[in-house]
């Protein structure tokens, strides 16, 4: 994960204030142009810096969502596969039960002719 870069900030924040002592300074337009666009320059950097960390805390974020997501899809699926095998134990049960009953009505005409 990519993070600011606190060293390249730290020296932006300086030179600003660097400039902003200058800038009282300043006797002519040309001088001024020239602070402003160095003041310029430092905060386009520090919005870049600072937002290298967001990028990749947001690129993290997308990173998780997406595991999220197929683990939803594979809990779906398994789910579907367990009621697959529910529905077919209670057919074998159903078969089992029906075959039992049958052998057992057949053992008790047995069992009273004895």
């Amino acid at each position: 994960m990519s993070k600011p870069n606190f060293g390249k900030i730290n020296k932006a924040l300086v030179q600003i204030e660097s400039v902003k002592v200058q800038l009282r300074k300043v006797t002519t337009l040309e001088d001024l142009m020239q602070l402003a666009d160095i003041i310029v320059q430092m905060e386009i950097l520090l919005v870049t810096e600072n937002s290298t960390g967001y990028n990749a805390l947001n690129d993290e974020k997308k990173k998780v969502q997406h595991k999220i997501t197929d683990l939803q899809k594979n809990l779906e699926m398994a789910e579907s596969q367990l009621k697959d095998i529910e529905t077919r134990l209670n057919k074998k049960l159903r078969t089992y039960k029906k075959t039992y009953e049958e052998r057992i009505l057949e053992l008790v005409p047995n069992i009273d002719s004895d």
